[in-house]
C-alpha cells in the first residue's frame, strides 16, 4: 500500500509533500482556483480514495496497523492550507475541539503508544480537521456566484460515476462473470452486490448517504437548474444504494429523504415540481428497496454473527469503560478473548465500538459536535432560508444515521469517516451561519450577506416582511 518516489525515505517524502501542498494551495488561490480545489477534494473523497504512503499489513479495523496517508486526507490538508493562507475569517467550529484534545491527551497519557493506536489517532485527528475544513468550505461555497449549482454538479458527477460503475458490475454479475475487478474486487461472500469504486458495498452506500445529506438541501433552491441537479443526484444515489443491496443504507437514505421532504419549506413564490418527482421516485424506490431488503433478510435473517459480536463488544466495554483501549485497537484487545474477533471482525455497532475504543469520555466528546448540530437546528426548522434548509437536513438525517450507526461500524471506516466529518462540518456551519434567504435569490429580493450573529434574528424578521410584500 506504500508508494516510494525515487527511493526517498518517509521524512524526505513528508517534507516534499508539505511543500507541494502549500505550493498547490497558493497557486490555486492566486488564480481563483476554488473550483480546482473543490473538484480534487470531491473526487479524492467520494470517487477513488487511494492509499499513498504508509499502512500495510493484514490488520484491518477503522485504519491499518500503522498510519496511512490517502488522497482524501491529502485533499483535506490542501484545503486546510488554502483556508489558512486565504486571509479570510476562520470559523473554528469549537464543538470539534474537545474530541481533538481528547485524542491527543489519550495518546500521550492514557493509551499505549503503539503504531496501531497511532494509526487510529491519526485518522480521527484528520477527521476533526475535515470538520474544520467543511465548516470553512461553506463560506467559500457561498461567496462566489452560482456556487450552489457548481457544488451540486460536482456531487452529481461523483454519483453518476458510481452509478455507471455499478451498472457495469451488475451486468457482469447478471451474466455470471463473478465479481467486478474494481477497487480490489468484491469479496466472494458479497457476490451479486455492487460496490462502485470501493471494495465493499456498505462503504459506497454510506458515502451516498453523506452525499445526499449535502445535496438534498438544494431541493429548496429558488433556481430550477439547482433543484434539477439535486434531484438527479438523489435519484442516482437511490439506484446505486439499491444495487448495493445494503439493508441499513437503503433504509437510512429513504428515511432521510422522506423526512426532509415532509419538513421542507421552499420559498413560497416557487412551484417546486422537483420535490413532487422526488416523492414519486421515493415511493418506487421504496417498493424496490423493500423487496431487496426482504430478499437479504431471507438469505441472512440474523445478519451473520452480529448478536455474538454485540456481546463481545459489551464485555470489552466493561473492561475499560472510562477511557477505552484506544482508537483502532478493538480487534487487538477484544481478539484476545474471542476467536472471531481476532480474525478481524469488530463489533457491528459504531456507537459501541467508539465506547470500547474511546471510553465514555471519548464517546461524549465524539457525540458533542453532532448533538450541537441538532440543538442549533431545532429552533431554525421553520425558517425559509439557507440556514433553515440545513437545519431541516440535520434533523432529517438523525434517524437514518441511527440506523447506519446501529447496524455496522463502517462510518468509522478509513474511506468514510473523513467524508462524514467534512459533510457534518459543512452542515453545521450552514445551520449556524446567519444567512438570510438563499444564495441564488435576486439581490433586490433579499440580501444574502453573512451578518453578525446577534443581528440574525432582526434580519430574519426583515426577510419575512419582504416575503409578504413580494407575495
Amino acid at each position: 500500500m506504500s508508494i516510494y518516489l525515487f527511493g526517498l525515505g518517509g521524512g524526505a517524502l513528508a517534507v516534499l509533500l508539505i511543500i507541494g501542498l502549500m505550493a498547490f494551495a497558493v497557486a490555486c488561490l492566486s488564480v481563483g482556483g476554488r473550483l480546482t480545489i473543490g473538484a480534487f477534494l470531491v473526487a479524492s473523497v467520494f470517487v477513488v480514495p487511494v492509499p499513498l504512503y504508509g499502512g500495510g499489513g493484514s490488520y484491518n479495523e477503522i485504519a491499518p496497523s500503522s498510519p496511512v496517508l490517502i488522497t482524501s486526507i491529502v485533499a483535506v490538508l490542501i484545503c486546510l492550507v488554502a483556508i489558512l493562507v486565504s486571509n479570510r475569517s476562520l470559523h473554528a467550529s469549537l464543538v470539534i475541539i474537545p474530541l481533538g484534545l481528547y485524542l491527543l491527551a489519550g495518546y500521550i497519557f492514557i493509551w499505549p503508544g503503539d503504531s496501531v493506536r497511532a494509526s487510529g489517532v491519526f485518522l480521527l485527528a484528520c477527521a476533526c480537521l475535515a470538520w474544520f475544513v467543511g465548516a470553512n468550505l461553506f463560506e467559500w461555497c457561498f461567496s462566489v456566484p452560482r456556487a450552489w449549482l457548481i457544488t451540486n454538479l460536482l456531487l452529481l458527477l461523483v454519483v453518476a460515476t458510481q452509478t455507471i460503475v455499478c451498472g457495469f458490475q451488475y451486468m457482469e454479475f447478471s451474466s455470471g462473470g463473478g465479481a467486478a475487478a474494481v477497487a480490489d474486487g468484491v469479496a466472494s461472500d458479497l457476490t451479486g452486490r455492487t460496490s462502485g469504486t470501493f471494495a465493499h458495498p456498505g462503504t459506497l452506500g454510506k458515502l451516498l448517504f453523506v452525499i445526499v445529506s449535502v445535496s438534498v438541501v438544494a431541493l429548496e433552491s429558488v433556481e430550477t437548474a439547482v433543484r434539477r441537479v439535486a434531484l438527479a443526484t438523489i435519484l442516482c444515489s437511490f439506484v446505486c444504494v439499491v444495487l448495493t443491496q445494503s439493508r441499513a443504507n437503503i433504509a437510512a437514505l429513504g428515511v432521510m429523504v422522506c423526512i426532509f421532504l415532509i419538513l421542507s419549506r421552499s420559498p413560497e413564490r416557487i412551484r417546486n415540481r422537483e420535490k413532487r418527482v422526488a416523492w414519486v421516485f421515493l415511493v418506487i424506490a421504496g417498493l424496490v428497496g423493500v423487496s431487496v431488503i426482504s430478499a437479504r433478510f431471507a438469505a441472512d435473517p440474523n445478519g451473520g454473527e452480529r448478536s455474538h459480536f454485540l456481546q463481545v463488544g459489551l464485555d470489552q466495554f466493561w473492561r475499560a469503560p472510562a477511557f477505552g483501549v484506544g482508537p483502532n485497537s478493538y480487534i487487538l484487545e477484544a481478539g484476545a478473548y474471542d476467536r472471531l474477533t481476532a480474525e478481524g471482525w469488530p463489533v457491528h455497532n459504531t456507537i459501541l465500538l467508539i465506547a470500547c475504543e474511546l471510553g465514555v469520555v471519548g464517546l461524549i466528546s465524539f457525540a458533542l459536535p453532532f448533538l450541537a448540530s441538532i440543538a442549533r437546528a431545532i429552533p431554525r426548522l421553520r425558517e425559509r432560508s439557507l440556514s433553515g434548509s440545513y437545519a431541516r437536513v440535520a434533523i432529517a438525517s438523525v434517524p437514518g444515521l441511527v440506523i447506519v450507526l446501529g447496524s455496522g461500524w463502517g462510518m468509522l471506516n478509513l474511506y468514510v469517516v473523513i467524508a462524514w466529518f467534512m459533510a457534518s462540518g459543512f452542515i453545521y456551519r450552514g445551520i449556524v451561519a446567519p444567512y438570510v434567504g438563499y444564495p441564488d435569490e435576486p439581490s433586490e429580493y433579499v440580501s444574502t450577506t453573512v451578518c453578525d450573529s446577534r443581528s440574525a434574528r432582526e434580519h430574519s424578521i426583515l426577510h419575512t416582511e419582504l416575503t409578504k410584500q413580494k407575495d
